[in-house]
Parts: structure tokens; C-alpha cells; sequence
């Protein structure tokens, strides 16, 4: 699979052109990454692109109260990616001649991110990096990929005579281990013009280690700019995409519930202390255990044609060779176990099933034409019998008692059979522990709501075995005493709704809603 990125220097997308080129490019190339410098964006301008989740760094105001020339950065992400922004990474500043950096987070995965660093200096800067060098330093380690209008000269992208700004850039990068992906395509990257000759201004630097996965390519085209776009693309072989939009061979195979319940209980029972589990250790080894019930187990064997009687009116050398080609299918996916003869018993098995409807039509068919006055009763019973699915028509239409009925069903009044309640005790300690019955009542009553980062669904709480609901309880436990809270809980996902009839460039039409 691969992902698809733009990076260019456009002058403005509230031009209706450079708009319109910009759609246009990312429809021929399927782009899923957006990085844009130079927006020339203010905060009271609305842009969106459809089906993209977008980000901005937009113009600031001068000291002075004007509004400043140039700048702006814009990373926008396809919808069906996780994505989000680093604001405290993110440089914004109020000077024209400076440097603007935008960063986001794209998750590929539970553990697989990439940092799309969206980075624009402008060509009068003298000063230093720091806030670059402080944003790589935070993300060392990290996959980074590294787009923008550098706009400083060095030997490295194709220029003779080194500028100050292109030697302090360079040992950065070299620093961080960024290498350029348009190193073997030195191609100006931007248009001769009457005050500048053709050069390579714009820049795509990504992490050594994942250099050999990225192609990279320079559209030579004009999109209401002097720049020209930069595309580029990542091959990746662990996608996690937010929507089923997957390849066969990458969907995330379906859990079987039975066996993730045995293996869950096998490999709780294994543990030697259960009263001093840790949560991390509770939720790894669930996680652990729907990865080995993912494993994929033959389909259902084809049930047998349901037959009312002996003689089967329908039934003829089509259908069965039809079942024979469907058996067959069955028997080489499990000798195998693969996608592709999964899928071929699949085909088969809907061939088959056409078949046999094609067949029952037509032979209804020919037994109500072949109905005359003279026809024998018991021949017409016997016929009919061999009909199937028909469903008894209902016997009555009067809903007079229906009223009656639910009345008699749900009283009017219940005896109230709660305890009394006893008063607080001002002595409690903190924190408050609780009993195994108060955790079970309410670990059942848990509602279906969207899960967390660990992918653990009410479906899943709901087949765990006794043992683990057990050690779960002891984990709470030990967050309570130890007062020691994971990792995994500090971190929130916050997904906003658009409220109705609202508009959508006020942050308060928006309604937070949490996921974790």
C-alpha cells in the first residue's frame, strides 16, 4: 500500500485558480497528504477541503495591528486517516521575515506514526533554527517526513555557493539523520521568474530509515504560482486505515469469540499471582489473546438442502452439479487455508444458492401452469408440500385486546423493595476501595459506547471468563492503592462535532466529544 503526499508552495488558496488546481491534482494523484506553505491565510478565512481533515498555521498580526504579508502553513489529512495536531510543537510567530512550522501526527497504527513537519522560511530570515532544532530534538526517534519552502541555498540540493541560512539547515538535518528524497532528482522545483532563475527551493526530507520506501516526483505544472507541486509516496506494509478501505490480504480478520474465551481463561489460570496484577499486564495479555483468535478457522460446513419430503420437484442434474462445484471449493480451503480459496468457496457457495432459487422459481412455475379442472386433489397437496419457507398468513387483524393486554402486562404500580439508605460516614478514608459484587454490578451494566486505543468493545468484556473479570478487579485494586495510573489513561481522544446551524470557523460551535 501506498501513501500518497503533496507538498507545495501555492501563493494564496483563496484564489478560485490555485484552487482549482490544487483539487484537480489531488484527485489525479489520489493524494491522502496535504502540506501547503504560504496560504496567505488569516484566522476569520474559511477553507476546507472535502473529505480532508485540516490543520492551519495561519497568518499572524504585527505588533502594529497589520495584518501580516505572506506565510501561513496548511497540513490537511484524509478523513479515514487518525490524525492530530502537536500544538506545543507547532511555531507560530508575529514577525514577517521569520520562519512558521506546523506539525501533525498521522497514526497509521497502534504503533506505527509518522510526524508530518510542515516548515516555511521566508527569504529575508537571518536569525537561527532553534524551534527547528527543538521540534526534531522532542521527536528523535520518531518517523519524520519534512516538507516546505526552505528558501537557502547549498551544494547539497543543487546550488554552487552555499548560503549562512543553507550550512546552519544542512547540519540540522544531518544531526537528525534527515536525508532529502529529492536528492537523485535535483529538478528546480521552482519557475525562472524576472527577479530569480530556476532553482530548488522546496524540499522533502524524511528519516534514513525509511528512505528506501519513498519515490518522489515534481509536477510540472503551474498552480497560480511560481512553485511547482512536489508529490511523493511512501510504501508502507502495515496500513491501519480508519474505514474498511483495506486490500483482502490487509483486512483485520474477525475474532472468534469462543476461542478467544478459552485462551483467555488458559492464559489467566497461568498466572501465579492474580491478587497483584497490574493493569498493563491484564490489558497486554488481552491483547495477546485476540491476536491468536484472529487466527482464521474453516467457514461453516454447507448445510444440507432442507427437504419437506422424498420427492423434490426442483432438484436436477444443475443444482447438484452446482453443490459438487461448491463441495469441492469447500474441501481445498481447508486443505490450504487461504484468502483466495476462502473467497473462491464464497463465490461458489452464492452460485450455488442462485441456482437453487432459479430452479424453485421455475419449478413453481411449472407446476401452477400444469394446474387445470381436472387435476387431483391429492396431487396438488402432495406438490405443495414440497413447497418451502412459506410463512401461515396472520390469523386475526383486530387489535382491540392489545390495549388490555399491556395493561394487564405492566402494572401501574410496584411494591418498592430498596433498602433503606444508611447516612454517610464522614470517616471515610481515600481512596475508597470497593467490593467484588460493587465491581461486578457494575462491569455488566456497561454500555455499548465506542472503545478506547486498546480496541476492547463490549463484545469482548462480555466473553471474558470469570478468572479475568477477577484479575481485572484486582488490577483496579492496585490503581487504587498504589495510586499509580497507566500511561495509557492519560491520554484522551477528542473527536468535535459540529454543532447545528452553526458555523463551522467559531470554536465554540464545535461539541467535544471523547472517545477514550
Amino acid at each position: 500500500m501506498s501513501l500518497n503526499f503533496l507538498s507545495c508552495n501555492i501563493h494564496s488558496v483563496l484564489t478560485k485558480g490555485n484552487r482549482f488546481d490544487l483539487d484537480n491534482i489531488i484527485r489525479q494523484n489520489s493524494i491522502s497528504f496535504v502540506m501547503l506553505c504560504e496560504t496567505w491565510l488569516k484566522s476569520t478565512d474559511h477553507f476546507k477541503l472535502k473529505h480532508f481533515v485540516t490543520y492551519r498555521n495561519d497568518r499572524g498580526v504585527n505588533p502594529g495591528g497589520a495584518v501580516r504579508n505572506g506565510g501561513g502553513l496548511l497540513t490537511s489529512i484524509h478523513s479515514s486517516f487518525a490524525s492530530k495536531m502537536i500544538d506545543n510543537l507547532t511555531y507560530r510567530s508575529n514577525v514577517i521575515t521569520d520562519i512558521e512550522i506546523l506539525v501533525v501526527q498521522l497514526e497509521l497504527g497502534p504503533s506505527d506514526k509518522i510526524y508530518l513537519i510542515n516548515f516555511y522560511k521566508h527569504p529575508l530570515y537571518r536569525g537561527n533554527f532553534g524551534p527547528l532544532e527543538n521540534v526534531l530534538r522532542s521527536l528523535y526517534g520518531e518517523k519524520i517526513i519534512l516538507g516546505g519552502d526552505i528558501n537557502s541555498r547549498h551544494p547539497a540540493w543543487g546550488y554552487t555557493h552555499p548560503t549562512n541560512e543553507g550550512r546552519l539547515l544542512m547540519d540540522i538535518f544531518n544531526d537528525n539523520d534527515l536525508v532529502l528524497a529529492n536528492n537523485q532528482h535535483l529538478v528546480p522545483t521552482r519557475r525562472a521568474s524576472k527577479n530569480c532563475r530556476p532553482g530548488v527551493n522546496d524540499l522533502i526530507l524524511v528519516k534514513q530509515s525509511i528512505i528506501q520506501k519513498v519515490s518522489f516526483q515534481v509536477q510540472q505544472i503551474a498552480v497560480g504560482s511560481d512553485h511547482y507541486p512536489l508529490t511523493f509516496q511512501l510504501q508502507t506494509y502495515n496500513p491501519l486505515h480508519k474505514k474498511n478501505t483495506l486490500t483482502q490480504d490487509h483486512k483485520p480478520r474477525p475474532i472468534h469469540i469462543r476461542k478467544f474465551t478459552r485462551v483467555v481463561k488458559k492464559k489467566f489460570e497461568a498466572v501465579q499471582d492474580q491478587t497483584t496484577i497490574s493493569y498493563e499486564k491484564w490489558e497486554h495479555i488481552i491483547l495477546e489473546s485476540l491476536e491468536e483468535a484472529r487466527s482464521p478457522g474453516p467457514p461453516k460446513k454447507p448445510a444440507p438442502v432442507h427437504q419437506t419430503s422424498k420427492f423434490v420437484p426442483w432438484w436436477n442434474v444443475k443444482c447438484q452439479s452446482a453443490k459438487n462445484i461448491r463441495d469441492i471449493a469447500f474441501q481445498q480451503w481447508k486443505a490450504d487455508n487461504s484468502w483466495e480459496s476462502l473467497a473462491i468457496y464464497h463465490e461458489k457457495a452464492a452460485k450455488f444458492k442462485l441456482v437453487v432459487k432459479e430452479e424453485q422459481r421455475k419449478s413453481w412455475h411449472s407446476i401452477c401452469f400444469s394446474l387445470t379442472i381436472n387435476t387431483p386433489r391429492t396431487s396438488v397437496w402432495t406438490r405443495l408440500k414440497t413447497l418451502q419457507h412459506c410463512k401461515e398468513p396472520t390469523k386475526t387483524k383486530d387489535t382491540s385486546w392489545c390495549q388490555a393486554y399491556s395493561e394487564n402486562l405492566t402494572p401501574d404500580s410496584v411494591p418498592n423493595t430498596r433498602p433503606p439508605e444508611e447516612p454517610p460516614n464522614p470517616n471515610l478514608g481515600s481512596p475508597l476501595t470497593f467490593s467484588y459484587d460493587e465491581f461486578l454490578q457494575s462491569f455488566y451494566n456497561i454500555k455499548n459506547k465506542c472503545p478506547g486505543k486498546d480496541k476492547i468493545t463490549k463484545k469482548i468484556l462480555n466473553a471474558l471468563p470469570q478468572v479475568a473479570i477477577k484479575c481485572l478487579y484486582n488490577a483496579y485494586i492496585q490503581i487504587l492503592s498504589t495510586e499509580n495510573i497507566p500511561k495509557s489513561w492519560n491520554e484522551v481522544i477528542i473527536k468535535p462535532i459540529l454543532k447545528p446551524m452553526k458555523p463551522e470557523n467559531h470554536p465554540t460551535s464545535y461539541r467535544p466529544i471523547s472517545l477514550f
